[in-house]
């Protein structure tokens, strides 16, 4: 689960939902199936199982 609130922030140590996880390309991106996405307030919940 990740929230993602209208906003955005940048920089080398902008704080991000997920963390570091020390991939670079998006050949490498994790994948999601079985994605929800719900509408909370101004806010979006957005659920999903990796591969």
């Amino acid at each position: 689960m990740a929230f993602i609130a209208p906003k955005i922030i940048g920089g080398r140590i902008a704080p991000s939902p997920v963390g570091d996880l020390g991939l670079q390309q998006m050949t490498e991106a994790l994948q999601l199936e079985k994605v929800t996405v719900s509408a909370i307030a101004s806010d979006f919940l957005i659920e999903g199982y990796l591969l």
